[in-house]
């Protein structure tokens, strides 16, 4: 987990307003992450403001984490049309109260590592990417294949799967075991 916390903070350099501290704490606030993010989605995404947490002030970096996780979902479902289970890889109390050895925001860290090379902006930022030396260059390229591993196409509508009609009528739409090639299983993702 070193490496690749090593790896993430060379990243993060490259973004002039995501650069900071070679400390990996210092984005277990999810002020460097976000600020990375806002780079990488541009100016069509609104994003909350985030505040750095000076002290023992976990409650408000439980507060920026859960903001940076919305911003996440957000963009992977709008720009990317992708969609994950953030929360089953972030504990956001253990890692607001710095409990999980930096798991949370290393997690956090590959999602928005992911947004950066699948974005329209990606040849930006995978040349960046492949301007740092090649042990880092090698660890990040793991990362973006397990995060891209943990993805996968959003489903737009999905919240709700009884939504559309059509899967009320069969009944086995929503057991994922439909003889009719998957198309009415198609909005459960």
């Amino acid at each position: 987990m070193a490496a690749e916390q090593a790896a993430i903070l060379k990243w993060l350099d490259t973004f002039p307003n995501a650069a900071g501290p070679a400390d990996f704490s210092s984005l277990n606030d999810g002020t460097r992450l976000a600020a990375a993010l806002r780079t990488i989605a541009g100016d069509g995404y609104a994003f909350p403001e985030l505040q750095a947490a000076d002290g023992d002030s976990w409650v408000l970096r439980s507060s920026n984490l859960k903001k940076l996780i919305r911003a996440l979902r957000n963009f992977y479902n709008e720009a990317l049309d992708k969609d994950a289970d953030f929360e089953a890889h972030v504990d956001v109390g253990a890692a607001a109260k710095g409990e999980d050895g930096g798991a949370g925001a290393l997690a956090l860290a590959r999602f928005v590592l992911g947004c950066a090379v699948e974005c329209e902006a990606k040849q930006t930022y995978v040349q960046a990417l492949m301007a740092l030396d090649v042990e880092t260059q090698t660890v990040l390229m793991r990362m973006i294949q397990e995060v891209m591993a943990l993805t996968h196409p959003a489903s737009r509508g999905a919240a709700d799967p009884f939504s559309n009609e059509e899967d009320l009528d069969g009944g086995a739409a929503g057991a994922g075991g439909g003889a009719d090639g998957g198309a009415s299983g198609e909005a459960l993702g």
